[in-house]
C-alpha cells in the first residue's frame, strides 16, 4: 500500500509540472502494483476505476484532471485494507 501511495505522488508531481510522458509510465507502474495487492472485489473495483479514470485523462492530455484524479485514488486507497 506504501509503494501504490508513494507512486500516486509521483503521478500527481509530474502531471502538476506537465510531464505527459512520465504519468504514462507512472499509470502504467500503478497497474502493476496494483496486481500486488490483494483487495475485496468492491475496493479492486473501485481502484481499477480509478486507475483507467488516470489512464485516459494522461492519454487526453488532461494532466490536470490526472493529478486530481490520483490524489483522489491515494485517498481512497488509503482507507482500504489488503486481503491476508
Amino acid at each position: 500500500m506504501a509503494r501504490f501511495d508513494l507512486w500516486t505522488r509521483r503521478l500527481e508531481l509530474g502531471a502538476t509540472s506537465g510531464e505527459r510522458g512520465s504519468t504514462l509510465g507512472d499509470v502504467a507502474a500503478l497497474g502493476w502494483i496494483r496486481d500486488r495487492i490483494a483487495l475485496g472485489a468492491t475496493d479492486r473495483q473501485s481502484v481499477d476505476d480509478g486507475l483507467r479514470f488516470l489512464g485516459a485523462a494522461v492519454a487526453g492530455g488532461e494532466l490536470r484532471a490526472a493529478a486530481e484524479a490520483a490524489a483522489r485514488l491515494r485517498r481512497t486507497v488509503a482507507g482500504m485494507t489488503p486481503i491476508t
